[in-house]
């Protein structure tokens, strides 16, 4: 799972990516330390570890040697999933986010290129920004035309809502009521992306 609210630009992605799908495929520090040693050890690899169970593994990479061959981070998924013969869901949150990056068209190439062509990855792309979303599939000229299937959902309800900002909220060390959680959802109509904004600078 990745959310790529707060992601905004080609190098952050290309992190971020590594970094989950590597997390997801292993349990043990053991096995991530070996993925990354064997999978994408020549975009000379920092890793950092922490005893703490919510941030025990972060990943950052030589931004040089990674634009020179962006596809290896973009198949890491497919190739740790044949490696281990599983299958792997990959859902990314927030996706029109892309849409801000430099030179987004050529970005997009680039990941519609590597997924589909990809066995052992399912991709659900998401967002909050209908508009943005549409234009992203449904626009002629753009690299995701007709990706896939697209599927609208309803809004999530306020009690849904309710529950995930205090617990998100308890996550980082603050505390908010239900009462405040109710009123940050209602205040922008339950619209995800300005939910998670509004709560953001709360």
């Amino acid at each position: 799972f990745l959310d790529l609210y707060n992601t905004r630009s080609e190098e952050e992605f290309y992190r971020y990516l590594a970094q989950e799908v590597i997390k997801s495929t292993s349990s043990k520090w053991e096995e991530r330390l070996s993925f990354t040693r064997k999978f994408i050890s020549r975009f000379i690899p920092s890793v950092t570890y922490s005893p703490e169970p919510n941030n025990e593994f972060s990943l950052s990479l030589n931004y040089k040697e990674l634009m020179k061959s962006p596809d290896e981070i973009l198949n890491l998924a497919e190739n740790i999933a044949a490696a281990k013969k599983v299958h792997l869901i990959l859902c990314i949150d927030e996706f029109q986010q892309i849409a801000d990056f430099k030179e987004t068209k050529a970005f997009q190439r680039k990941l519609r290129a590597a997924f589909q062509t990809q066995r052992h990855v399912t991709y659900c792309l998401y967002g909050s920004k209908r508009s943005m979303m549409m234009h992203v599939f449904t626009a002629v000229s753009m690299p995701f035309y007709k990706f896939g299937d697209i599927i609208f959902l309803q809004k999530i309800s306020e009690n849904d809502w309710k529950k995930f900002l205090v617990d998100r909220f308890a996550q980082t060390g603050k505390k908010i009521t239900e009462q405040q959680a109710v009123m940050i959802s209602s205040m922008v109509e339950n619209h995800p992306y300005y939910v998670q904004q509004l709560a953001q600078l709360s």
